[in-house]
């Protein structure tokens, strides 16, 4: 991919398309969102991660993620300035991640049926993409910058 290749794309709209296909569109959006990083960066390292990530990922049953979110906040994604980014990318993750242990816990505790729960369960799914929202406004607000 190259870097007239890049577009800027809604975030919300990725993730509507990702629902309604069932997950298999956020594959082809990570991939994308990956690569255009990996582009603007001119980074051959973070091109081959979304291969990476995903096999660990199912690996490590989905604690790689916690590191390459961690990874990929310490270096700045794409507008190399002088923002500290690990507690959107990183620190978001890791609070979504506990929201829904917390949700599942309920859920045991109450047999299943717990409303409090179920709301726990979807503000974690928002708080959980909120870092893949950041990278893409990144990748949008390069785009909007260099064209």
């Amino acid at each position: 991919m190259n870097k007239l290749e890049i577009k800027s794309r809604s975030f919300w709209a990725n993730i509507l398309l990702s629902v309604v296909t069932l997950g298999i569109y956020g594959l082809f959006y990570g991939y994308y969102l990956i690569n255009a990083i990996a582009s603007i960066r001119d980074d051959k390292e973070v091109k081959s991660e979304f291969w990476k990530l995903l096999g660990l990922n199912i690996i490590t049953l989905g604690l790689y993620q916690f590191y390459w979110y961690y990874k990929i906040s310490k270096t700045n994604v794409v507008l190399k300035n002088d923002v500290n980014y690990t507690f959107p990318i990183f620190g978001t993750f890791a609070i979504g991640y506990i929201i829904m242990i917390i949700a599942n816990a309920l859920l045991k505790a109450s047999g299943g049926a717990s409303p409090l729960a179920s709301i726990l369960s979807l503000v974690s799914i928002v708080v959980a993409t909120y870092p893949v929202y950041i990278m893409q406004k990144m990748v949008n607000t390069y785009v909007n910058e260099n064209n």
